[in-house]
C-alpha cells in the first residue's frame, strides 16, 4: 500500500501540474460535505413525516398480525421440508431406474 496523501505530501510531490487539481478536489469535497450537513434535516423531515403517515394509516402491527405472519412461515417451511423430502423420493428412483438401464444421470 502507498503513502497516505496528505497535503505537504501533495505540495513536496513532484508531480507539480496535478496539484491545482488536486487542491480544487478537496475544496469541491468540503462544499459539498458541507452543502449535504445543511441539507440534511431539510430532507430527512418529508421522511419521517411520510413514515408516520403511513405508520398512522396502516396502524401498529399486533401481536395477532405476528402470530399469524409466525404460522405462515411455519406452514411453508413445512412444505419446503415436504418437497425436499419428496424430490429426494424421485432421485432415488432415477437413480435406482438409471442404474437397470445402464444410464449415467449427471
Amino acid at each position: 500500500m502507498g503513502q497516505p496523501t496528505t497535503v505537504q505530501h501533495v505540495v513536496q510531490s513532484d508531480d507539480a501540474e496535478l496539484l491545482p487539481g488536486r487542491i480544487m478536489g478537496l475544496i469541491i469535497s468540503y462544499f459539498l460535505s458541507s452543502i449535504n450537513d445543511g441539507a440534511l434535516p431539510y430532507l430527512r423531515d418529508p421522511v419521517v413525516e411520510l413514515f408516520d403517515r403511513v405508520v398512522e394509516h396502516k396502524g401498529v402491527p399486533t401481536r395477532q398480525d405476528f402470530r399469524t405472519l409466525r404460522d405462515r412461515l411455519d406452514m411453508l417451511e413445512f412444505q419446503l421440508r415436504q418437497s425436499r423430502k419428496v424430490v429426494g423420493e424421485v432421485q432415488g428412483q432415477l437413480d435406482e431406474l438409471a442404474e437397470e438401464f445402464g444410464v449415467k444421470l449427471d
